[in-house]
């Protein structure tokens, strides 16, 4: 079934880049209303809403992709509800140990597969590397927490201690939502079911249609630099590329958005200041469960293993830091001499690592997997949480002492966007009103949430 079948409008991916920046700023303006909404409904524990026998709501375990895709949705790991960022970020970390050395088995198993038929492939190889090469880094990275969580802003609680969490709905994409293509109304916004109560300072993000991971990009692309698309595109990407090539859309987009970020907050500061309180006091945070989200992608390692050479010398760099600088580095090399040592010596301790033979897969990576999906379900339906927790308990991990050497990274790089941002809102006089007429919508987007949950639970039991 469409899921669009109900709700009137158009995607907003589909018409994005043509409309103008008049038009753009409606519509975060829409969306930073819609976020103020969200921030009125407050609790004190992270995971996803469900409703209760007596029909009231309360947090239950997190319900996202990246706690339940592929392998994932049978691993005992315990995944909520969380009393603390600390314990949800180990309980991400230790999922995606678990699946990495579940890929790693699966693929070493094929390997030998292959050998025994004679059949040699220096692809399983390579594979072999990668794989190794992520499980160090995520040993590194768990080793690492400790560390870490002592330098973060604690997040903000109520009276009794308890971690205050906000609603967040963190796939805003263009896809996600729906405006009359006349008036730039938002009709509808979808894709709720993995929407969960986070910690305010997580919470407090751009839409993701805003690109908050994203390098800023102060010089609009030449429209006519570009070649035009090919005719193997199909003719609703050409429509959303106007025309041309996969990058000119893609640095139209960072460009926009690079000027739309700053507009964002400025209204968040006139409908919801203690919203962007928590944005500015979150930014550690949220840089973190970007490190969750890449920490199993092959191609994010060197600047993993670069953030993590920071950590452990006691360097203050988060890893967007070092992932923008190392893209503009790729973009435009003429800027610079030589390579960053940061990086570059990063990627040759991974080199070395292999080619020694030195890098092993952890002991501690081992998943814990029912024999059926039935058990894994049974267990949790009772209550019994005990084994998950044990099973996601963080093992003693030694210390790395290696660290590799790195120079001084330009701040005018990592800091530009900020100052753009603070030079916007120094001209914002501040306002202490808050939308009190929109608490009275959050019961809906609760109920919205709750379904959209329950359709998930169902779909899964439909495809066991």
């Amino acid at each position: 079934m469409d899921p669009h079948v109900f709700m009137p409008g158009v995607q907003l991916g589909t018409c994005w880049l043509r409309l103008s920046m008049d038009q753009k700023r409606y519509i975060t303006q829409q969306l930073a209303e819609y976020q103020a909404q969200m921030f009125c409904a407050q609790f004190t524990s992270i995971g996803s809403l469900r409703k209760t026998e007596s029909d009231n709501y309360e947090v239950g375990r997190v319900i996202s992709m990246a706690a339940w895709w592929y392998n994932r949705v049978h691993d005992t790991t315990n995944k909520g509800p969380f009393n603390s960022f600390e314990d949800y970020i180990r309980a991400q970390t230790r999922l995606i140990a678990n699946e990495s050395k579940q890929c790693y088995d699966a693929d070493m198993a094929e390997a030998e597969d292959k050998s025994e038929k004679g059949s040699d492939d220096d692809d399983d190889d390579d594979d072999e590397s990668d794989f190794l090469i992520i499980m160090e880094n995520l040993r590194r990275l768990e080793a690492a927490l400790p560390k870490v969580f002592e330098s973060l802003p604690k997040p903000t609680s109520d009276e009794s201690s308890n971690i205050l969490t906000t609603l967040a709905h963190t796939d805003l994409s263009p896809d996600n939502i729906l405006i009359d293509p006349v008036t730039c109304k938002i009709t509808g916004i979808i894709d709720w079911e993995d929407v969960n109560a986070l910690p305010l300072g997580l919470a407090c993000q751009f839409p993701l249609i805003l690109l908050p991971e994203a390098r800023p990009r102060y010089e609009e692309p030449d429209f006519d630099e570009y070649d035009s698309a090919t005719d193997d595109e199909d003719e609703e990407q050409k429509e959303r590329q106007m025309g041309k090539s996969y990058g000119y859309g893609v640095k139209l987009r960072e460009y926009q958005c690079t000027q739309l970020r700053p507009y964002f907050l400025q209204e968040m500061e006139r409908i919801y200041p203690e919203w962007v309180v928590q944005h500015h006091k979150g930014r550690e945070l949220r840089d973190l469960e970007v490190i969750m989200n890449r920490a199993d992608v092959y191609l994010e390692q060197r600047t993993l293993a670069a953030w993590l050479d920071c950590i452990e010398k006691g360097e203050k760099r988060t890893f967007l830091e070092l992932d923008h600088l190392d893209q503009d580095r790729n973009e435009h090399p003429e800027y610079y001499e030589d390579e960053d040592p940061l990086f570059a010596d990063a990627e040759q301790a991974d080199v070395d690592d292999v080619a020694s033979g030195s890098l092993e897969v952890p002991e501690e990576y081992s998943s814990i997997v029912p024999e059926t999906s039935k058990d894994h379900d049974t267990a949790r339906e009772s209550g019994n949480v005990e084994a998950e927790d044990k099973a996601g308990s963080d093992g003693a991990i030694p210390e790395r002492d290696e660290s590799s050497k790195r120079t001084n990274i330009v701040e005018e790089q990592s800091g530009a966007q900020n100052q753009i941002e603070k030079a916007r809102m120094s001209s914002i006089p501040s306002t202490s009103g808050v939308v009190t007429a929109t608490r009275r919508l959050w019961p809906a987007i609760v109920a919205s949430i709750v379904l959209a949950g329950l359709l998930h639970a169902l779909r899964r039991r439909n495809t066991k």
